[in-house]
């Protein structure tokens, strides 16, 4: 899809329809399908509505590890590896397209209901701490939302918990 020219609308339509089906989507396709969204980003008027549907549709939690069979445990990995790649072309993408990374930081920023906080949105500032030019930015995000009690004790262990692929890979970063 991402190497067919379409016209604006269509691109919105095709956009809207993948995100509504983003939980549909096998674990291993999600990195090419998040990929495709953020590259398919032209319109900055679009960049945050299509974000805050990403962000709410994306659902990365490795499946429980009730089971200790070595095909549960090879799918909770295989979830892991793919939290790395999604956030790495999070990273990547925002470093390439400046309004992507100011959408994301408005997202998260905007949000203002502890409920609503994702451990996810944690991972995604820790990844933007390491752009020079949004480190205060990132930081005051960080401030704000700790001194306002929207990102709570339980938050930060759903993040370390669930995330914990992405606390080993970005551990230089804090």
């Amino acid at each position: 899809l991402g190497n067919i020219s379409l016209a604006p609308h269509t691109m919105r339509e095709v956009l809207n329809t993948v995100l509504k089906r983003l939980d549909r989507v096998d674990v291993c396709d999600l990195p090419s399908v998040v990929e495709y969204v953020l590259t398919s980003l032209n319109d900055v008027e679009d960049v945050n509505a299509i974000l805050m549907d990403l962000r709410e549709n994306l659902d990365l939690t490795p499946p429980p590890c009730t089971q200790l069979d070595k095909r549960s445990q090879a799918k909770r990995k295989e979830t892991k590896d793919i939290q790395c790649i999604i956030m790495d072309t999070i990273h990547l993408q925002a470093l390439i397209n400046k309004p992507l990374c100011d959408g994301w930081l408005k997202i998260i920023d905007s949000c203002s209901d502890a409920e609503f906080q994702k451990a996810f949105d944690i991972h995604i500032l820790i990844s933007f701490v390491s752009m020079n030019n949004k480190k205060k930015v990132v930081e005051n995000i960080f401030k704000s939302k700790i001194r306002k009690g929207l990102f709570t004790p339980n938050l930060f262990k759903d993040s370390v918990t669930t995330y914990s692929s992405l606390i080993k890979k970005n551990f230089n970063n804090l």
